[in-house]
């Protein structure tokens, strides 16, 4: 399914993966460091959002430690080689131990997390969104340049950066918190409304998004909120589909 050595060979070589990877495989580091390098030299961004899933599928041999430290090291790899730019990143499914399980009864409350969520308090520059990131998995963050410039309609662009693994229905977890984990959708909407006063926008960026794959009562709740705030919310990102 990965491409993995250790799950063999195909009979037919000509589909074996080649050196920079295969669609259906995940990507090799050089893969992965030539295209941070072409967006860096050749596309120039003004910043960067990151969608998350950075872990690997090889789910038979990944362990706890060996998944935070894949986190650790892919964390290295974007903010040296993208240093120069604002990057506002946020959680996907495979971001944890086991995949999909993404536990917030408390705060700080899934242990594999911890072991790496420390490493993007670089990509946040205000305390408190730091600590909500480290208590919850979300944040938000001004769309701004990596000099301050700030970007978006009017300078007053706001990156919610959601933790939507927390209607995910294959995160088992979820069953058993009926209401708002983390009051993530009560802050979103009360953000949304400071905004609103301010005549500012907002990006959403979330891993899996609305629909089918949340649970209903989350679902149903986040498209309220979308629809009362259509106008100040421009855009939307969501990765989970590859």
């Amino acid at each position: 399914m990965c491409c993995r050595g250790d799950s063999g060979f195909n009979k037919d070589p000509s589909k074996n993966a080649l050196k920079w990877g295969n669609f259906a495989c995940d990507t090799p580091i050089i893969t992965l460091e030539s295209m941070l390098d072409y967006v860096k030299n050749d596309v120039k961004p003004d910043a960067i959002l990151w969608g998350g899933d950075s872990i690997p599928h090889d789910l038979d041999t990944l362990r706890i430690d060996s998944s935070a430290q894949i986190m650790k090291n892919v964390t290295k790899v974007v903010s040296d080689m993208w240093d120069e730019y604002k990057i506002i990143p946020c959680i996907g499914n495979h971001d944890t131990y086991p995949q999909d399980i993404i536990k917030f009864h408390d705060k700080r409350s899934n242990e594999n997390i911890n072991m790496w969520s420390n490493t993007w308090t670089q990509f946040i520059d205000d305390e408190d969104e730091q600590n909500r990131w480290l208590d919850w998995g979300y944040f938000k963050a001004p769309l701004v340049s990596k000099d301050g410039k700030k970007l978006g309609t009017n300078g007053n662009t706001m990156v919610f950066s959601l933790n939507t693994n927390l209607c995910y229905l294959n995160n088992f977890e979820v069953f058993t918190m009926f209401q708002d984990p983390g009051g993530m959708l009560t802050w979103l909407e009360n953000e949304l409304k400071e905004l609103q006063k301010s005549n500012g926008t907002a990006i959403i960026l979330g891993h899996v998004p609305n629909g089918d794959e949340c649970t209903r009562q989350f679902s149903e709740r986040l498209k309220g909120i979308t629809d009362r705030f259509q106008t100040v919310i421009r855009w939307g990102m969501y990765s989970h589909e590859h």
